[in-house]
């Protein structure tokens, strides 16, 4: 975890620390392909994230992130990779008890004022998980 004005427990600077060997090393032992594992917080990957996606477009976007400055971060990666249809999927969005001030909600109200797509609210899962539906772009 990223240092953060968050003021949560759960999601303090270095919690969830891990090595990237060990990390890759899981990951390898469940044999998946076609995986690319980043070094660093999003701002520090955005530019081998994006040569990596070059001309793809997005399905599902799974942003466990957790706190609000990661999740900024992975919707500017992301913006030019959506189309209508894309799911966006909040692991924390209902963290902070909901208060839409702190975390994925704030990270969320932000990007949907400034953002060219439409988006909506799909399904909700496990605890305080939240999907969302991109249903139109502004600018058409």
């Amino acid at each position: 975890m990223p240092k953060n004005d968050e003021k949560n427990f759960t999601f303090n600077e270095k919690n969830f620390l891990s090595s990237y060997e060990k990390v890759l090393g899981r990951i390898r032992k469940v044999n998946f392909k076609n995986f690319f594992l980043y070094k660093g917080e999003f701002n520090e990957s955005e530019k081998e994230i994006l040569e990596n996606f070059k001309d793809r477009k997005i399905s599902i976007a799974n942003i466990d992130c957790d706190i609000y400055n990661s999740t900024v971060d992975s919707f500017k990666i992301i913006e030019n990779f959506l189309q209508i249809g894309s799911i966006i999927m909040l692991d924390d969005y209902n963290a902070f008890n909901a208060d839409n001030l702190k975390g994925q909600r704030k990270a969320l109200h932000e990007y949907k004022k400034k953002t060219k797509w439409i988006i909506e609210p799909f399904f909700s899962y496990m605890y305080v998980g939240q999907s969302f539906l991109v249903v139109g772009n502004k600018n058409l």
